[in-house]
């Protein structure tokens, strides 16, 4: 984790939050990208997801992450109207196959999932960090813990001992084929460090009684009644964008003709009830530092 990474967890207000708070935030946030069909809706989040893993990750790294999310998704898109010709409004023919207006949304929709869904990983990644995910799990499902925490690192980790031999193999050059010889190596040398570290790591946590009963953490995490709050919030916030799911909020039929829904109040109030619950960690954020400026205001108002 670089310096960036660390200055943002740092001054976000979530992070302070229980890590039951940020697993319900999460929870909520993954139920609602498969539980909503509606492109505005899955736009919301993704726009959300954006800002908070530029808040978070970095700007340079999220937006490094967006590009290759909407290359892959751009992709996708293109390939769904000429794998997927259903729908009735056709826009025009590509050979003999026609291109209908249902198979673009349903791509476009598509589109917006994938990138929404890999935004959620860098934020995920740093406020629901390992110690957070021991302190959830390890009292019962000590193994899937475990191997929860060990997944979470492992793709970090192997990019980043990859960019450290790849500098190494890079200073030596040579012809192609030495060059896939060291790509051979390289990998080999990969697997061998995580599979060393691995071992050391069981042997380590064997060492120090994981596994326990009575396991004792690094990080105190006391649940508090701010906590309590926030819990209720979300999970009151998560049952009523449900209740609207059953009422139509979100509800886009793509097959086998595409309608224009209306914005009726339902689809308005999940919309903004939707804005609330993604953007609730700046909105913590933005009451924490009002009542941080109201207080500062009234101890120099008692000291003149």
């Amino acid at each position: 984790m670089n310096v960036q990474s660390a200055a943002f967890r740092q001054d976000m207000r979530f992070q302070a939050q229980h890590p039951l708070v940020t697993l319900a935030y999460y929870i909520g946030v993954f139920t609602a990208l498969f539980l909503f069909d509606s492109l505005f809706y899955t736009a919301v989040i993704l726009v959300w997801m954006l800002l908070l893993a530029c808040r978070t990750a970095g700007g340079r790294k999220s937006l490094r992450l967006l590009f290759g999310a909407v290359l892959f998704g751009g992709i996708l898109l293109l390939m769904n109207p000429l794998v997927n010709s259903e729908g009735l409004h056709i826009l025009f023919y590509l050979g003999e196959r026609p291109i209908t207006l249902e198979s673009l949304l349903f791509g476009t929709h598509n589109l917006l999932l994938i990138v929404a869904l890999l935004l959620v990983f860098p934020s995920l990644n740093l406020l629901m960090d390992s110690e957070r995910v021991l302190f959830l799990f390890s009292r019962f499902l000590q193994a899937s813990a475990l191997i929860l925490t060990m997944a979470m690192r492992f793709v970090p980790l192997l990019t980043r001992r990859a960019r450290e031999l790849l500098q190494i193999y890079r200073q030596e050059g040579g012809s192609l084929l030495l060059r896939l010889r060291h790509t051979g190596k390289l990998l080999g040398a990969l697997l061998d460090w995580t599979m060393e570290e691995g071992m050391q790591s069981s042997r380590t946590l064997r060492a120090r009684g994981y596994g326990g009963r009575n396991r004792t953490f690094y990080s105190a995490f006391r649940f508090t009644v701010r906590d309590a709050g926030s819990l209720c919030f979300l999970t009151a916030a998560a049952a009523l964008l449900m209740g609207l799911r059953f009422f139509g909020a979100g509800k886009w039929m793509y097959f086998p003709a595409f309608t224009a829904p209306s914005l009726n109040g339902i689809q308005a109030g999940g919309l903004g009830l939707l804005c609330f619950f993604c953007g609730y960690p700046f909105l913590l954020e933005a009451g924490s530092r009002i009542f941080h400026a109201l207080e500062t205001h009234r101890r120099r108002t008692i000291l003149v």
